[in-house]
């Protein structure tokens, strides 16, 4: 049986499914935006997700990636692989991991592969039949497709909610100021960390992370609950009062407020208070005052926003009221409160769908 098509006419989990249920024997080859992946099958079971072309083994870069052999020792075994031992065999004679051990991390290795494959909305696949293909060598590695489909399935879920609590698939992200110097404990939110610059959108920093779309996804998610990134805008779109105030002022605007304020400053340190009897309130330090005081309202909504969104997507509903955030340590207190009075007025929709967050009104003189 063979058999090949446009991956929006037939989804890969379906196509693994079948070649599953009538265990065949063969290869599935994807082809997606320049990259090609393959799959490999024995009786129904994933046995290979290596690239024929590839030199390097699948799973000796997934536990080097993982941190169970060093760079050296990943070297050493990798001739070994190429002189015609398995890689499996390798790791077992080296004594560098257990049987079991063996097979947890193929299946995870597998898993993974899947899943991003699964990713994969437009693209072709073949599927070849080998016949005649004889048993597997005895310690030859293999997965059950079921569980790998299920597990995936799951992960996509929880993607799905992440990504709707980030923001669109061209929204850039900005570090706040909490994410400037964040209390890191992992490197990978480091590397996540380190692309965030205003200029990435989502979907660049996911890709360009080197990590597995669900790891790279849940981190950034993190981030973003910590408080260390927040949505700046979409690509092309022209910046709001609001929407800019997630990032740092580019050098034209620092120049275009500070000057000003400087040369007053300069002006009052050289001639003193000689003419403040002539002239009233200075109209550029105003202005400048004003927009200050916009933007960093602005940066407290949008914090709110976001801690808001990431609530709903924890729990499965906003928030009875803008208080319970700070119990969950989603916003700091100055977010919510100017000394004792809030600076909200927070209505949620009849269905809970939907809020309406607007600035509270100062009380009367």
């Amino acid at each position: 049986m063979s058999f090949r098509g446009e991956l929006r006419e037939f989804e890969l989990p379906d196509i693994m499914q079948l070649i599953a249920s009538q265990r065949k024997a063969g290869w599935l080859k994807v082809m997606t935006r320049g990259k090609t992946q393959f799959v490999f099958f024995h009786n129904g079971r994933i046995t290979s997700t290596k690239n024929p072309k590839d030199e390097g083994d699948p799973l000796l870069e997934y536990v080097r990636r993982k941190g169970v052999i060093t760079a050296d020792q990943s070297d050493r075994l990798a001739a070994e692989r190429r002189a015609g031992a398995s890689a499996n065999s390798i790791l077992e004679r080296e004594g560098v991991l257990e049987r079991d051990e063996i097979q947890e991390l193929f299946e995870a290795m597998v898993e993974e592969a899947i899943f991003e494959l699964m990713s994969i909305k437009s693209g072709t696949y073949e599927f070849e039949t080998e016949t005649g293909v004889g048993p597997p060598a005895e310690d030859a590695l293999s997965a059950d497709i079921g569980p790998i489909l299920m597990e995936g399935a799951r992960k996509a879920d929880e993607i799905a909610e992440m990504r709707s609590a980030l923001g669109p698939e061209d929204g850039v992200l900005v570090l706040t100021r909490a994410g400037r110097s964040p209390e890191i404990n992992f490197d990978e939110e480091r590397q996540v960390l380190a692309l965030v610059n205003g200029v990435r959108t989502i979907e660049q920093i996911l890709d360009e992370s080197g990590l597995d779309r669900y790891t790279a996804t849940r981190i950034l998610f993190d981030c973003a609950r910590h408080g260390w990134v927040g949505l700046l805008r979409k690509r092309g779109a022209k910046l709001t009062v609001e929407e800019s105030v997630a990032g740092e002022f580019s050098l034209r605007k620092t120049l275009r407020w500070v000057a000003p304020v400087l040369g007053l400053l300069l002006m009052s340190a050289l001639f003193g208070g000689a003419l403040s009897a002539f002239r009233g309130d200075d109209p550029v330090l105003g202005e400048w005052r004003n927009r200050s005081a916009q933007l960093e309202a602005a940066h407290r909504r949008e914090s709110v926003r976001v801690a808001l969104e990431v609530y709903r997507v924890k729990t499965g509903a906003y928030p009875p009221d803008l208080a319970v955030l700070l119990g969950e340590s989603l916003v700091p207190e100055s977010a919510l409160y100017d000394d004792e009075r809030e600076r909200w007025t927070y209505t949620l929709s009849p269905s809970n769908e939907s809020f309406v967050l607007i600035t509270q009104a100062p009380p009367a003189p």
